[in-house]
């Protein structure tokens, strides 16, 4: 199992976060990063969520995609 533990800095102001994991590392506007305890962290993560990594996402109701349900944007998530 790999470590997925970061590093986070931050400017004087605060605006900014420095965010380094094992395989990536860049600055995220602060107003972007939600606080959580490591008890909801867990259990956010052991829901199973979807996570949408794309500009823009179909949602489709039916394995065929022939039938569009919704579209979503990235960033978002969702519990199964």
């Amino acid at each position: 199992m790999r470590d997925t533990r970061g590093h986070a800095s931050r400017t004087k102001d605060r605006a900014w976060y420095l965010i380094q994991v094992s395989h990536t590392k860049g600055w995220v506007e602060a107003s972007r990063i939600a606080a959580a305890s490591k008890q909801e962290v867990l259990h956010f993560v052991r829901s199973n969520p979807l996570v949408m990594t794309g500009p823009r996402v179909e949602i489709y109701s039916d394995p065929s995609l022939s039938h569009h349900a919704a579209h979503t944007s990235d960033g978002r998530n969702t519990p199964p």
